[in-house]
């Protein structure tokens, strides 16, 4: 399929992580004229496994594993998991994880993208 951006024909392409959306890790890929190619990685902040869901069943979960040095994330996974942005996947972002998929389950505030280590929004 061919798209236009910002005034520029472009073909879009996608590897997902899973079958029906782009979570963390997924990869855009735009192809431009010229044969010119420009590849995105999808981050959702909280979204460790990769599903595109906040949830403290699995992403808090892969983030204990991680902690417990059973498991190794990818780059994009850490990044996604860092919450307060200090550099650090800890047991703090693990909590943060799970506060943001309670209030998220139950309606409310949900974890801003643009800030993850500010305040909830509505």
């Amino acid at each position: 399929d061919y798209f236009t951006l910002t005034g520029i024909e472009s073909e879009v392409t996608y590897t997902a992580t899973t079958v029906r959306y782009l979570g963390t890790g997924s990869v855009v890929t735009l192809k431009y004229p010229g044969n010119i190619t420009q590849n995105y990685t999808i981050i959702i902040f909280g979204d460790v496994n990769g599903d595109a869901v906040i949830d403290a069943s699995s992403d808090a979960y892969v983030v204990q594993r991680y902690l417990d040095g059973e498991l190794e994330l990818s780059e994009a996974q850490l990044y996604a998991a860092d919450l307060n942005r200090d550099g650090v996947v800890d047991s703090t972002d693990k909590e943060r994880i799970r506060e943001a998929a309670h209030s998220q389950a139950t309606g409310g505030p949900r974890l801003n993208q643009a800030d993850p280590a500010g305040p909830f929004i509505l």
